[in-house]
């Protein structure tokens, strides 16, 4: 939008309140928040306009004044004590003061010698560090009439000189005070001109030095240099008077309440009304100079105070002043001051200014949420906004009156910084601030104005934990538990890196009675308080907390999860998953990311009728998936070379090259992987993979395979998918597992099990008349087992393979018949089995043990570019699988026909593959309810359809186990 112009009138006059000002009608029914928290039901509209910055008037800053007798000094640490007194002796300098903080001291200079020349004199002699003038700062408060309402702690909506407020435009007084009102213990000096102690608003708040007694008595009680400092110090007049004139002391007075005017039920009542204020007295009528603030800043520094507000200003630069606050451990809130101008550019206010880490500048706006048109401005060098038009607080002799200033702003953060430490008396300087800036409103335009492009919110800061707003926590493990309610903890953020076509699946559920949603933010969020258009994904269903999110990232950066309490209170369980899970992948996938001039190629004989393929530097393709496994499979022929193949950036060389076309190949394969998030990358090398041709240099994807997590199953040797032929005995004990064993001493004798997984064992008894017997898999002989203990043992593992392909497998051993030379016996005793399974495993049709003839149809279409068919009634189609689930995937198509599915032996379903329009992949059968084990699908062709068919053809192309 356009720039808002706005015009005041700053002629420097105040709208003195002549009695007490008793207001009404300040406190909110309970529970009530800000517009924000009020209708939180969508994020996407800000419900303040945007910030605009009034340029009715630019004032060009003058250069401060400065006392015209006194230099601020700081020699250098290797300069002689003999060459100061020489130096000093010459120019005829008198030391008044010594700054403990940094090693400044403060001088006096003859009548006959101007600040200037004994300046360059200083400079030149190479002793000192730094010289500067002592510098006059200027009060940063403009002085307007406006009407009666404390709308910096609660706007609601009030019309100021016919500018109507904004509702809801506020610091959120009230939700920070269901927390904490402040601590005594927190004292905030208010360095500045003097401050009515007794007025009836501030009098109970007001700093005693716990050093000093209750009366002055003429003594210096804590020895600290300064005699009967009860409340603090007048450093302008350098006396223990901290209040002289009813109008020299009005603004630091109106400061103070802002702060912290008690809660006694009349008057003002500041932001923080239970903590203390120290009056730190260094300006006269308008003014006061560094050498005055560095004392009082050393002064509050030695009484351990952690909070410092300082609202005035000026636009000579002084190391001195700055060196004090750097070497002090406090937060200095510090006004931007009032000349409309841009404090990043040649004319910088300071100590606004300072770019140091324990500093807070501020920034002033009005009750619509406009930066004010006399406010200093700064990307750089001003933090945040805070009320500063039209505020109401407290001045000297009882009475009220409305400031305007970024001085008025100041006291608002001050206020604010003391609730954030009564709430965490242990919190550092860095942490206070780093709370203050981070839990600040966003305003919408305002962050061309000041750095942060917030005004702040003393309701969040109080209640602010890291994971309220941007950047939030890292996302860490694969569930979280966390708790919201939608009063003052209405956010918890994530932050999580994902790589370009990484996928991530999220799921939220709550408690009982809250309604919790669910949002994805952009990597360009500036917060999460309203979209502004950087959600990239939500769910928020009505009424439930039962929310789900799958987002794929466009690009590789970190996005934002925002878990959000529209309703209620209480516990989440929020859990995710990173990368593609457990499934099959062709080369087209949406997580497959390629970069580099790669092809895809259409060929037939290829998984889904395409594979994509490379030979030119700078071929590089990654998949993030989320497995214990993973199978890389593509095309090996005369052209290819070699490939760098990846995982978690361990790499090795694969040749791809082969003398003929081999489609389907395994290219790669990696299994035993950690649970979770992992990459896969494969990369063009430029390396030949023949001898023959050093133009074989291609490399290519076609599919993927990731392995789930796997799950351990037994079988026990007595199951009935367990097939045994010649002798076999049973043997009962219940050292066994399952209370009995298989035994046979017959040669020949043979026990098989089909299963998928990636591993199997076998467990047997052992004892001193045990034999031998060889174990096949997949029906090569892979070893002899001798089964020959000298003492009797249960449940041994006598063999063990890992590290099979996540597939179908036969496991088959074949008794011997044959002792080992210390055995008494050839018998074998078998126990059963255990399998370990993938979450999930694809299994293709090609699998599969048929009945009678079937029809392989090949489309791309297809998992794994294609199917079987059959329309003859009594063609079977059987699987011995492992786990608990099963899916089988089909064709549905307008001829599609019926079958029966059997499981374990009974009839489960019939179903149907007729569809109106064609279908691929689609879910023909599922059963989730099995007992974790081995079981047994059959398939069995009807030879019938529904009446709405023009065919009885079945197909199927693969099953889908978990």
């Amino acid at each position: 939008m356009g720039k808002y112009f706005r015009r005041f009138s700053l002629i420097g006059l105040v709208w003195m309140l002549m009695f007490p000002l008793t207001v009404q009608g300040e406190k909110r029914e309970k529970g009530q928040a800000t517009v924000l928290q009020q209708q939180p039901i969508q994020k996407d509209q800000y419900p303040y306009p945007l910030a605009g910055k009034v340029t009715s008037h630019k004032t060009i800053p003058r250069k401060d004044d400065y006392v015209k007798d006194e230099i601020i000094i700081k020699f250098r640490n290797d300069t002689l004590q003999s060459s100061i007194s020489n130096l000093s002796k010459n120019l005829g300098l008198r030391f008044t003061k010594k700054y403990k903080s940094f090693g400044g001291i403060l001088v006096k200079i003859p009548h006959n010698k101007s600040v200037e020349e004994v300046l360059a004199v200083l400079e030149k002699s190479g002793f000192v560090e730094y010289a500067v003038p002592n510098y006059i700062r200027q009060k940063t408060a403009v002085s307007d009439p406006y009407f009666s309402q404390l709308w910096g702690l609660k706007n609601t909506g009030q019309t100021i000189q016919d500018y109507p407020g904004v509702s809801g435009f506020d610091i959120n007084a009230e939700t920070a005070w269901t927390k904490t009102k402040g601590s005594h213990s927190v004292v905030v000096a208010v360095i500045d001109s003097g401050i009515d102690i007794n007025h009836p608003d501030l009098k109970e708040n007001i700093w005693r030095n716990p050093g000093e007694g209750t009366v002055a008595d003429g003594i210096d009680n804590d020895g600290n240099g300064y005699i009967d400092d009860l409340n603090g110090w007048d450093f302008y007049s350098n006396n223990r008077t901290v209040f002289d004139d009813p109008f020299i002391d009005e603004h630091a007075t109106h400061v103070a309440g802002t702060i912290a005017a008690s809660a006694n039920d009349r008057g003002v009542i500041g932001i923080a009304p239970n903590v203390k204020i120290m009056p730190l007295k260094f300006m006269g009528a308008n003014s006061g100079t560094d050498a005055g603030a560095i004392e009082a800043i050393e002064y509050a520094k030695a009484k351990g105070v952690k909070i410092f507000n300082l609202s005035w200003g000026g636009y000579g630069n002084s190391p001195a002043l700055y060196d004090a606050i750097k070497n002090t451990n406090g937060l200095f809130i510090v006004a931007a001051g009032n000349d409309g101008n841009n404090n990043d550019g040649a004319y910088r206010t300071v100590p606004a200014s300072f770019d140091l880490p324990n500093i807070i500048s501020v920034a002033a706006m009005d009750n619509s949420g406009y930066l004010t048109d006399f406010s200093n401005y700064g990307i750089k060098t001003i933090d945040v906004a805070a009320p500063g038009l039209a505020i109401l607080s407290t001045v000297p002799r009882n009475r009220y009156a409305h400031f305007d200033g970024t001085s008025m702003a100041a006291p608002h953060v001050a206020g604010t910084a003391a609730l954030v430490l009564s709430a965490n008396p242990k919190y550092s300087v860095s942490q206070i601030k780093n709370t203050i800036l981070k839990s600040g409103i966003p305003v919408p335009g305002l962050d061309k104005w000041v750095g942060t492009g917030r005004m702040i919110s003393a309701g969040r800061a109080v209640h602010y934990t890291a994971d309220d707003e941007l950047p939030g926590v890292p996302l860490s493990g694969s569930q979280i538990t966390g708790a919201l309610n939608n009063v003052n903890d209405m956010d918890d953020v994530y932050s999580v890196k994902l790589q370009k076509g990484e996928r991530i699946s999220l799921s939220l559920t709550g408690a009982t009675g809250t309604d919790f949603d669910l949002f994805l933010f952009d990597r360009s969020a500036k917060t999460v308080l309203y979209e502004n258009g950087k959600v990239l994904a939500r769910s928020q269903k009505s009424g439930t907390s039962s929310e789900s999110i799958v987002f794929r990232a466009p690009s590789a950066g970190t996005y934002y999860i925002d878990v959000y309490g529209k309703k209620g209170k209480g516990s989440y369980t929020l859990k995710n998953q990173l990368g593609d899970p457990s499934a099959f992948y062709e080369n087209t996938s949406a997580g497959i990311v390629y970069s580099g001039s790669w092809s895809k190629v259409t060929n037939s004989n290829a998984s889904g009728g395409t594979y994509h393929s490379v030979n030119a530097s700078g071929g590089a393709m990654q998949f993030v998936f989320n497995g214990t496994g993973i199978r890389l499979t593509g095309l090996k022929n005369p052209t290819q070379g070699y490939a760098k193949i990846s995982v978690d950036g361990v790499s090795t060389l694969i040749n791809l090259n082969s003398s003929a076309n081999e489609f389907n190949s395994t290219l790669f394969e990696k299994t035993g992987l950690t649970p979770g998030r992992h990459t896969l990358r494969v990369e063009w090398t430029g390396k030949s993979g023949s001898t023959a041709s050093k133009t074989a240099k291609a490399i290519n994807v076609d599919a993927i395979t990731v392995f789930g997590s796997s799950t351990t199953y037994t079988v026990e040797d007595n199951h009935s998918t367990i097939k045994k032929t010649g002798t076999w005995s049973t043997s009962k004990n219940n050292s066994y597992s399952g209370g009995a064993a298989s035994f046979s001493s017959k040669a020949g004798s043979t026990m098989e099990l089909s299963f998928t997984g990636n591993s199997v064992k076998l467990f047997a008894s052992k004892a001193a008349n045990r034999g031998l017997f060889e174990v096949y898999i997949d029906g090569k002989l892979d070893k002899t087992v001798n089964t020959h203990a000298p003492n009797t043992q249960y449940k041994s593992v006598v063999y063990e393979k890992a590290g099979l392909t996540s597939d179908a497998h036969k496991i088959r051993i074949v008794v011997k018949g044959q002792k080992a030379a210390a055995s008494t016996g050839t018998a074998v005793y078998l126990d059963g089995f255990t399998i370990s399974a993938p979450k999930q495993t694809v299994v293709q049709e090609n699998r599969m043990q048929l009945g009678g003839s079937w029809s392989t149809v090949t489309n791309s279409k297809h998992s794994g570019g294609k199917a079987l068919s059959a329309s003859t009634s009594g063609r079977t189609a059987q699987l011995t699988f492992t786990g608990r689930s099963i899916k089988l995937l089909g064709y549905k198509g307008t001829s599609g026909g019926l079958a029966d599915v059997y499981i374990d032996g009974k009839l489960a379903k019939t179903v149907s593959s007729y569809s109106d329009t064609p279908v691929y992949k689609a879910v023909l059968f599922e059963k989730n309810d099995l007992t974790a084990g081995n079981h047994v699908i059959k398939v069995v062709v009807k030879g019938k359809k529904v009446s709405a068919s023009k065919g009885i053809t079945v197909f199927f192309d693969a099953l889908l186990v978990d």
